[in-house]
């Protein structure tokens, strides 16, 4: 992940962790206002304050987690953009030296799409997991959640394509060029 998106992770993941603490502390305090509660009824109102504390907090961290869950699978898209850049100068250098490079082509072109959806997948989850600071927390994460599945079968699927370039090249002699 470049600089900027690591400390915009890191920045993201803190705020979170922030907000989570401050829930413990507020289930600590429940505790302690708990153990001295005189009425039934006390007790039912606090049982209620920490449900919601609770929901609260789970919803926090499902989002954190899918936060970085879409951070990791940003920093794979980079990497799969840059071997497809890669890929790309080996094509050339191989179509210069006249070797046919064509059986690969539709591969290549399989393997770009995929990367392109799986982005525009975690981008869409990304911006899901910020709406759902706004409202709606857990309908948002799990869509947000849902989203990354997607990306990740996309991952899955670019490679497969990437394996079968590379054997497809080596096939046509090119080892010493990958």
């Amino acid at each position: 992940v470049s600089e900027s998106n690591n400390e915009k992770l890191v920045q993201g993941l803190r705020e979170r962790l922030d907000i989570v603490n401050a829930r413990l502390s507020d289930v600590a305090e429940l505790r302690v206002e708990a153990e001295s509660a005189d009425s039934r009824e006390e007790i039912k109102q606090l049982a209620r304050k920490l449900r919601e504390s609770w929901r609260g907090t789970k919803t926090d961290l499902e989002e954190s987690g899918g936060y970085a869950l879409a951070s990791r699978f940003s920093f794979v898209i980079e990497r799969s953009e840059a071997l497809e850049k890669r890929l790309n100068n080996v094509l050339q250098r191989l179509s210069e030296q006249g070797i046919d490079v064509s059986i690969v082509e539709e591969d290549v072109e399989s393997f770009k799409q995929h990367i392109e959806r799986s982005k525009l997948l975690v981008e869409q989850a990304k911006a899901k997991f910020a709406e759902a600071k706004e409202g709606q927390t857990s309908v948002k994460v799990k869509e947000g959640h849902q989203l990354l599945v997607e990306a990740h079968a996309e991952l899955k699927l670019a490679h497969k394509d990437l394996k079968s370039i590379v054997a497809e090249l080596k096939g046509l002699g090119a080892e010493e060029e990958l």
